[in-house]
C-alpha cells in the first residue's frame, strides 16, 4: 500500500501492518475559478473517463458548490451532490464521469469519477483512490473505490458512495488512478486478510 500522511506503511516478517488517521478538513480559501496550485497538472485534467472539460459537468459542480468559500466547504458539498444524485446500483462496466451524470446511477467507481471531474472542473485536483474499506451491511472489508482531493500541500481522503467529505479510517488505499491502475490491484485482492489492532 502507499504510504500518505494518513496511511503509515510497516513491515513485519510476511506481514504489512498499517496505522490509518483520521484527516481533518483542509482550511483553505477558495472561489469560483480558481485553481489549486501544487498538484500534479494531471489531476486537474480531463481524461477519456473524467470528462472535466465538459460544460454540463460544470454545470453540476458550479450549482451543487453554491457560494462556498473554501476547499473544505466546496468539496463537502460536491461529495453530498454525488451521494443524493447517484442512484446506487452495480454497474459491470467502468462507466465514465458523463456516463454516471447523465443516468444517475452506479456504484462506488461511478460515484468516484463523477466526484473527481466536478471537483477538477473547479480548478480542484481530484483523482481516483482503490482499495478497501469496511463495508458494515457486508460486515467486512471489500473492493472500493473513493476520491481524493489536494489542497494545502497534500492529499486528503473523500467518498462520495458513502456521503462523507473526510472518509473514515477504514479505507485501505491501494492504487490511485484509472482503470488500468486499479486492475492492477485486482489480483491481490483475494490474498488479502485484515485484522484490527486497535491502539
Amino acid at each position: 500500500p502507499p504510504v500518505s500522511s494518513r496511511q503509515a506503511v510497516a513491515k513485519a516478517d510476511k506481514d504489512v501492518v498499517l496505522t490509518l488517521t483520521r484527516e481533518k478538513g483542509p482550511q483553505l480559501p477558495w472561489h469560483l475559478g480558481q485553481k489549486i496550485a501544487g498538484a500534479p497538472a494531471t489531476d486537474l485534467e480531463p481524461t477519456a473517463f473524467i470528462q472535466s472539460d465538459d460544460p454540463a459537468i460544470f454545470a453540476a459542480a458550479r450549482e451543487a458548490v453554491g457560494e462556498a468559500s473554501d476547499v473544505f466547504t466546496a468539496t463537502s458539498r460536491l461529495v453530498h451532490f454525488v451521494y443524493s444524485y447517484i442512484e446506487d446500483e452495480y454497474v459491470p462496466a467502468y462507466s465514465n464521469a458523463l456516463e454516471a451524470l447523465h443516468s444517475k446511477r452506479g456504484d462506488c467507481t461511478e460515484h468516484s469519477v463523477l466526484f473527481v471531474a466536478l471537483a477538477r472542473s473547479l480548478g480542484i485536483p481530484a483523482r481516483v483512490a482503490v482499495g478497501i474499506a469496511y463495508w458494515p451491511p457486508g460486515k467486512g472489508f471489500g473492493w472500493h473505490a473513493w476520491a481524493e482531493v489536494y489542497a494545502n500541500g497534500g492529499w486528503y481522503t473523500v467518498d462520495p458512495t458513502w456521503n462523507q467529505p473526510i472518509a473514515d479510517v477504514t479505507h485501505v488505499k491501494l492504487a490511485s488512478g484509472g482503470p488500468a491502475e486499479q486492475a492492477r490491484i485486482v489480483m491481490v485482492l483475494g490474498q488479502l486478510k485484515v485484522v484490527e489492532l486497535k491502539i
